[in-house]
């Protein structure tokens, strides 16, 4: 008796070592590969590679089974959901993949220079169209752009130019910058508009109405535009330009606020003049993926075995942005050892890229996150399982600190009522199953 109790203890003491040997070799990466080590120019490999990205108007994914595939082996936990679904695992796209495999390009972040880029093809081609005369480019702004109050550089010159309308730093960044790109020199001025001035202003946002149908019930309360604290204290903060010659001199002022305005005639009292938007002006776009992964040996130990780790984060200004569609997306690289124990590793590589020009996509900014993996095997307590990807976009004001978060899910095996309390069930998954 004593015999048999000393073989169990043995045979247990041996298991417990094994199982922390092998989830030791599975933490430190053996027999998995990353893109990190790709050479410059190197083609990721064919097998399991695939590009999971989403645009802001990517549709749901289509929910599909999670069954392992034949004599893959599996393991099955608990988990809260009551329904799985993934992404389906679509083919690379050997471009793409060719692109975001090179040494990645560092974002860009220009401080005080997107709002205003002389550059801007668009830019250039409104300014030859006024003939590059100031006189032609200030009428064009004071009576085609219209005035839309909202705080700080939101659109800078491009998005004012094809909004046809921005509030009056936008308007200023559009003047900037169509004056510099026909060869002279520009400035910003900051100041204060009067009372009466800001409600004129504010009051241009509202058409008459010729036609009301239906009366507000007595004691209602009634929008105030002219008298709202919050748009007199946007309006009252003005920004008009300066501008002269490419060789100095006196400065012409050049104030689009009102219909009336005149080259010379200014309507503010002058504060400050800024070379760029100032900083406190600016508004910061920080786009950033969450990944949530299920651990068996985190429930085996405590809790629930879920993890939430940010894997790519990146800021941009919103004038950076204009006109460029963004992509967050995965590449999976999959390993797999088939002995005695049966393993897949899957190793995503989270990436975002800034699109450019359409026609030469070559020129677009690439910006990788961390790499991160999923371990499926059937050995006891031994697997990890992604099980969730999360997008979030942070609109941020440099000024006020203030700051809005939107958030998307981008895959998810747990699913939307197991999430919100549903029952929770079982979730299978092996090492034959496709990644994410």
């Amino acid at each position: 008796m004593f015999y048999c109790t000393r073989g169990w203890f043995r045979d247990l003491t041996f298991f417990a070592t094994f199982v922390v040997f092998f989830n030791a070799l599975v933490g430190s990466g053996y027999g998995q590969q990353g893109f990190s080590s790709l050479p410059e120019r190197a083609a990721a490999p064919p097998s399991h590679a695939a590009s999971t990205g989403t645009r802001s108007t990517n549709r749901e994914s289509t929910p599909r089974s999670l069954s392992p595939q034949p004599n893959a082996g599996s393991f099955a936990s608990t988990l809260p959901a009551s329904a799985a679904s993934a992404r389906e695992h679509k083919p690379a796209d050997p471009t793409m993949m060719a692109r975001l495999t090179r040494k990645f390009a560092q974002p860009r972040v220009q401080m005080g220079t997107s709002a205003d880029d002389p550059t801007d093809p668009y830019i250039i081609n409104q300014a030859t169209a006024l003939h590059n005369d100031p006189q032609q480019m200030f009428a064009f702004v004071r009576d085609q752009i219209a005035y839309q109050a909202y705080s700080g550089s939101l659109r800078g010159a491009r998005g004012t130019l094809w909004s046809k309308a921005g509030n009056a730093l936008d308007r200023a960044s559009l003047l900037v910058a169509l004056l510099r790109a026909s060869g002279f020199n520009a400035q910003y001025v900051q100041g204060t508009l009067t009372t009466p001035q800001a409600q004129s202003l504010i009051l241009a946002m509202f058409r008459n109405q010729y036609r009301v149908l239906g009366c507000p019930p007595s004691g209602s309360a009634l929008a105030d535009p002219a008298n709202d604290s919050g748009l007199l204290a946007i309006a009252g903060d003005h920004y008009w330009v300066q501008y002269g010659s490419a060789s100095g001199g006196p400065m012409t002022n050049a104030d689009t606020a009102f219909p009336t305005a005149t080259l010379g005639q200014t309507f503010g009292a002058a504060a400050s003049t800024y070379a760029t938007v100032p900083f406190s002006e600016e508004i910061f776009v920080t786009f950033s993926e969450d990944v949530e992964t299920f651990s068996q040996a985190g429930v085996a130990s405590a809790g629930n075995g879920l993890a939430t780790n940010t894997v790519l984060s990146q800021d941009f200004l919103t004038t950076d942005l204009i006109g460029k569609p963004v992509t967050i997306g995965q590449f999976v690289n999959s390993t797999s050892l088939r002995a005695v124990v049966t393993s897949s590793t899957n190793t995503y590589s989270p990436y975002l890229i800034l699109g450019g020009d359409p026609a030469n996509t070559a020129g677009d900014q690439v910006i990788r996150g961390n790499d991160f993996q999923e371990v499926l095997t059937n050995f006891p307590l031994g697997s990890q399982v992604l099980t969730g990807l999360f997008a979030r976009v942070t609109i941020t004001n440099a000024g006020s600190g203030a700051s809005q978060t939107f958030s998307k899910t981008l895959f998810d095996r747990i699913g939307f009522s197991a999430r919100a309390g549903g029952s929770p069930s079982q979730l299978s998954v092996g090492p034959g199953t496709a990644p994410a």
